[in-house]
């Protein structure tokens, strides 16, 4: 660990991120999370349940070497939240503070969390448990103690920010200290870190409505794909229940080749099934080569509709065999055929199915 910035987030830490990972330091940012093994995120919430909540064992060099081992410089959330434990781990390591004006920062990490805090992620968190749900709760867990729970309070708050920079000019001696503005640029921190400057403006990143615009955009994917994996999953176990079926349904929902395609309107709803079926598990006289072949397909398209009338129906399974005729439309990778009252269009072997619209 070479390098500590130990700023306050909304204080220039992601150019800083980026200035570092310029000057060839592999830095960790609230950023970098989205990029690291599943499990970092609950190693993360763990870590500041033990230091705030007073769960479990408190982190100390081994868990932070765990968690920062690939890294050579650390900034912003959630590494700040231990910077204690991080300048008595790492005591060799050059240690910065970004800055800003005050009362543009209350404005800013106001409007964030409680613009971010305030969608409703529960929905998504009982989807994605890995990453949504530990990355909301250590946002959550974050800004409740900076707050004292009270989110519009922006004296506790705003006496947060003081105690945290107090904290760090406390436990640094004056002369291994870099208080830092972006406004500065390269100089005084490629002087304090001995390195070159480069060439390239130093960066200015991260602006507040681009922040916001990032996590929305998460948000509303994130949403589509809960939904579309608990309609496909919920359709599939009905009509696997009816076809005597007993296909683990997670085997076919979790499916990163999907793409998009845009899903007919009309009178009736649409019911989505997966086609992957085979003669041999049936015994009604289904076709021995099961949906690997047009027949096949052709039999899980006529039970479907027998089984459920009210629906229009779209098949998304493994593309049959020698599909020629017209009134279908084959897909390429084994992802999709879908009902010939709806077709795409011509360009066989370019169609992907994916979320619902």
């Amino acid at each position: 660990m070479e390098v500590l910035a130990l700023g306050m987030s909304r204080t220039g830490t992601y150019s800083m991120y980026t200035a570092l990972q310029i000057l060839g330091l592999k830095s960790m940012h609230m950023a970098e999370l989205r990029f690291t093994p599943p499990g970092t995120h609950a190693l993360w919430l763990k870590g500041l349940e033990a230091k705030y909540h007073g769960k479990g064992k408190k982190y100390g060099k081994a868990e932070l070497d765990k968690l920062l081992g690939e890294y050579s410089a650390i900034t912003d959330i959630p590494c700040i939240m231990f910077t204690e434990e991080l300048l008595a781990a790492y005591p060799d390591a050059k240690v910065l503070i970004t800055t800003r004006d005050e009362e543009t920062w209350l404005w800013s990490i106001s409007t964030l969390f409680n613009t971010l805090l305030r969608w409703r992620w529960d929905f998504i968190s009982s989807y994605d448990t890995i990453k949504v749900k530990p990355y909301i709760e250590i946002l959550t867990l974050i800004w409740n103690h900076l707050t004292g729970g009270n989110w519009d309070d922006k004296t506790k708050l705003r006496q947060s920010f003081h105690d945290h920079y107090a904290l760090v000019r406390t436990s640094v001696p004056k002369d291994k200290l870099l208080v830092f503005d972006p406004k500065q640029g390269w100089e005084p921190l490629c002087k304090h870190l001995g390195k070159p400057v480069p060439q390239e403006p130093y960066p200015h990143l991260n602006e507040l409505p681009v922040t916001i615009a990032i996590h929305k955009a998460i948000w509303w994917d994130m949403t589509r794909r809960a939904m579309k994996e608990i309609i496909l999953k919920s359709v599939y176990a009905l009509f696997a229940k009816r076809m005597g079926s007993d296909l683990d349904p997670q085997t076919v929902l979790r499916n990163d080749d999907f793409k998009s395609i845009n899903f007919p309107t009309g009178e009736k709803p649409v019911l989505l099934l997966w086609g992957r079926y085979t003669g041999g598990n049936t015994p009604s006289g289904y076709n021995p080569e099961g949906d690997s072949d047009l027949l096949g397909q052709k039999q899980l398209l006529l039970m479907a509709e027998k089984t459920l009338r009210t629906f229009d129906v779209i098949i998304i399974g493994h593309d049959p065999a020698g599909t020629t005729e017209n009134d279908w439309v084959h897909a390429q990778c084994h992802v999709g055929e879908f009902y010939p009252k709806h077709s795409i269009g011509p360009n066989r072997g370019r169609q992907f199915p994916s979320c619902l619209h």
